[in-house]
């Protein structure tokens, strides 16, 4: 029994890092991809934005889908399965119409491991299995975007279909033991069908605003972030070496993804000042990344990359604390939702606001900068306040 739960745990990480993998080289390095197609920055910032837009619409549908019917094991592997098809047909297309519809299928089917993992994890009753098996995975997804961005980079040095078709051989390999090895995750909440208020819940003050502050932190952050490998090309810097700094930051996530979920999972009232954390610590990059070049700038992207481990893990876990039981797979794919809304608007915001400085970088990443202070502003307003006596 031990060993099959312990399969099942590293079959989870292994959906989540082929995910993460697989957004990462499917988004930050896309812009050289779109550059080489001769797309213009607008239509770039559009390919971009219809990844998040395939999540945002995905995740609280496949939420609801799996609060409904409880078919985990399902969804999760027709998931992978579409990431692995969709992104073995990308290079094939230099229609823009057709590589639309595309990425917004295929952020559907990323997505589709967010909501359902992250649910069947903070609800479980053992706080100590609760809290290694949210590490395990946090620590998988952080591992599969540095290793993808980096891998990125390198393929798209050599050949740009490689960099897609290593990555569509990847998803298409992982739905075998996903198959195999997932044997409980399917389950319905007897309350399920009790109390069922539509989207009610959803519109209450303390939770919209959640979400609200979510979506306007990715969008600040998805908008940069896309566009720093064009920046840092300008500069004479390689796709390599763009795709290598990124990962790199990417990789000091293993340290605070213990730390972030041993504290919300052993004290889930710090949730909202681990998140808020968060928040903080996202806004620092935006003053910093305009005057540095070369390796320099990975400083930036490490505190860039800490500050999503202490808003994601902080998020969900406050999510668990706001949202009732039977919507809480919902809930989760909410929180992606409104985060894939602002990876969505971001680029296209950012794109626009690029064009009018005249392709001016480091003015645009400057004036871009008050998007996370608003966002850190709506989450403090969204935090309970304490009873005093």
């Amino acid at each position: 029994m031990f060993r099959s739960h312990n399969l099942e745990i590293i079959t989870f990480a292994l959906i989540g890092f082929v995910s993460s993998f697989n957004f990462a080289t499917n988004s930050t390095l896309f812009s050289l991809f779109a550059q080489k197609l001769n797309f213009s920055p607008q239509q770039t910032g559009i390919l971009l934005g219809t990844l998040t837009a395939g999540s945002m619409v995905g995740a609280p549908f496949l939420g609801k889908l799996v609060d409904r019917t409880g078919k985990r094991k399902l969804i999760l592997t027709l998931g992978m399965l579409g990431q692995g098809m969709l992104i073995l047909l990308t290079p094939l297309t230099g229609s823009f119409w057709l590589l639309t519809l595309m990425r917004f299928l295929l952020g559907i089917s990323i997505v589709v491991q967010a909501p359902v993992l992250n649910e069947l994890i903070v609800n479980l009753e053992d706080s100590q299995l609760r809290e290694r098996s949210l590490t395990f995975l946090s620590i998988a997804r952080s591992i599969g975007f540095s290793v993808g961005c980096m891998v990125s980079g390198m393929l798209m040095d050599f050949s740009v279909a490689w960099n897609f078709y290593f990555s569509a051989l990847l998803a298409l390999g992982i739905t075998i033991p996903a198959v195999k090895f997932i044997k409980k995750a399917d389950m319905i909440h007897p309350s399920s069908k009790e109390g069922v208020t539509g989207l009610k819940w959803l519109f209450e003050k303390r939770i919209l605003a959640h979400y609200l502050s979510a979506m306007l932190r990715a969008t600040a952050v998805m908008g940069v972030l896309f566009f720093l490998p064009l920046f840092w090309q300008n500069a004479n810097q390689s796709a390599t070496s763009s795709g290598t700094i990124i990962g790199l930051a990417n990789f000091f996530q293993i340290i605070f993804f213990p730390i972030a979920s041993l504290t919300c999972s052993r004290f889930p009232e710090r949730s909202f000042s681990i998140a808020l954390l968060g928040y903080s610590t996202s806004i620092v990059p935006f003053y910093v990344f305009p005057f540095l070049k070369g390796w320099a700038v990975l400083l930036p992207q490490i505190t860039m990359s800490m500050s999503f481990v202490f808003f994601y893990i902080g998020a969900i876990f406050s999510i668990r604390e706001l949202v009732p039981r039977p919507h809480q797979t919902e809930a989760m794919g909410w929180l992606e939702t409104f985060i894939n809304l602002g990876g969505t608007v971001g680029p296209v915001v950012f794109a626009n606001l690029l064009a009018l400085n005249g392709n001016d970088f480091p003015t645009t990443i400057l004036s871009f900068s008050i998007v996370p202070i608003l966002a850190m502003a709506l989450f403090i307003c969204a935090r309970p306040t304490r009873k005093t006596n």
